[in-house]
């Protein structure tokens, strides 16, 4: 009865070898899972972490979490481990990824699968940073509008900024790499990119 019921819960995701993924699941948006990295549709891995939660509504740990109450760190753990059993490995590293919200936490994660919470979209969350960034810098006019440029290309797609995206619109009919260089300098240009990845662009 175990076995068919860990059988039947595999089935519920679509779950694949990484290096068996067709063309048309790459195009898919997935997380690779577990210590045999499995492939997994991250809405499917989503709405199977909200069905579980929702399976554990009364709780006591997550009665708390929902009251906004203080968590023992024991707590916690007993109930990160309980959500991180090998045939669902929900954890906060893979939730991350699956919700795309790398600064989330279980308690948010939890906490949004029973409608009580709300992340910020990523343009709300790369703005907030790059706004915080901006006030601890003293950069000018023109300095600020590149690195907007550059924030914004990263709000539409981009998986990091980089050289490359000085040789496309709108940077490249604005001068493109020479004249980021000319305004930072090119150590003060690499320096600048590196934070802006690491810190801002999260």
């Amino acid at each position: 009865e175990i076995e068919e019921e860990e059988v039947k819960r595999k089935k519920e995701f679509i779950v694949v070898k990484e290096h068996e993924l067709s063309d048309e699941m790459q195009i898919r948006q997935m997380i690779y899972i577990g210590p045999e990295g499995l492939a997994i549709d991250k809405q499917n891995y989503k709405e199977k972490f909200k069905e579980t939660i929702e399976e554990l509504a009364d709780d006591p740990t997550v009665q708390k979490i929902l009251s906004d109450k203080e968590l023992e760190q024991e707590e916690l753990d007993k109930l990160a481990a309980q959500l991180n059993k090998p045939e669902d490995y929900f954890n906060e590293d893979n939730l991350k990824e699956a919700y795309e919200q790398p600064s989330g936490s279980l308690v948010d994660f939890i906490k949004t699968a029973l409608g009580k919470y709300t992340f910020p979209t990523k343009k709300e969350r790369v703005n907030k940073n790059f706004d915080s960034w901006l006030r601890q810098k003293e950069y000018t006019v023109e300095q600020i509008l590149l690195l907007s440029q550059l924030k914004n290309r990263f709000v539409a797609g981009d998986n990091e900024i980089g050289a490359d995206d000085f040789n496309k619109p709108p940077l490249r009919e604005q001068g493109g790499i020479q004249k980021a260089v000319s305004l930072f300098g090119e150590l003060g240009l690499r320096q600048t990119l590196e934070e802006l990845n690491q810190t801002v662009l999260i």
